[in-house]
């Protein structure tokens, strides 16, 4: 047997440590949305520097995308998607938890939900901002929103391909003429 097998074995006999992010996927996720909203609403009212300000807030919303894009939405939904040039031709790439895995019904509805939420709240603090006609705050605006839109699009569209391949797989498994009767 080998060291890697020895190891594997170990860990499913004492139960394997998990992270923080596994062990709590809702709040973490939770958190991580809130971050960006904490930035732009408390560090703009609390600090006068602007520039303080919006580099405070770019790494909150670059830390909730990545955070978002390769942690939660493996953990929530399954999915992840990445930048990587592919021999097709195509340059982003899905990967989907192995095809025994069910996502939980509530926590992929609250990794949904939580989307759609951030866009309506980005609209709205857009919306109020232009009638405040502070320029500076409508360009914050547009990237957050842009962001998770486009955070949004690709898990989408990395939904979509999963759904699609789990339907080729159950049409081949169903088409195969191996199975006897």
């Amino acid at each position: 047997m080998n060291q890697a097998s020895e190891n594997d074995d170990g860990q499913s006999l004492m139960g394997s440590k998990q992270s923080c992010t596994s062990k709590y996927p809702f709040l973490v996720f939770l958190l991580v949305k809130i971050a960006p909203f904490l930035a732009y609403f408390f560090i703009f009212s609390f600090l006068h520097d602007p520039s303080i300000s919006v580099v405070l807030f770019f790494i909150a919303q670059c830390f909730e995308f990545l955070m978002i894009k390769n942690i939660c939405g493996l953990d929530l939904i399954g999915i992840k998607w990445y930048v990587e040039p592919n021999n097709d031709g195509s340059i982003l790439q899905y990967y989907a938890k192995p095809a025994p895995y069910v996502p939980n019904y509530t926590l992929s509805n609250v990794f949904w939900i939580g989307f759609i939420a951030a866009i309506i709240l980005w609209i709205v603090t857009f919306f109020i901002d232009l009638f405040e006609r502070s320029i500076f705050h409508i360009f914050i605006c547009i990237f957050g929103l842009v962001a998770q839109g486009s955070n949004l699009l690709l898990f989408m569209r990395a939904h979509a391909a999963t759904q699609k391949n789990a339907a080729k797989v159950a049409l081949a498994g169903l088409l195969d003429d191996s199975v006897k009767f």
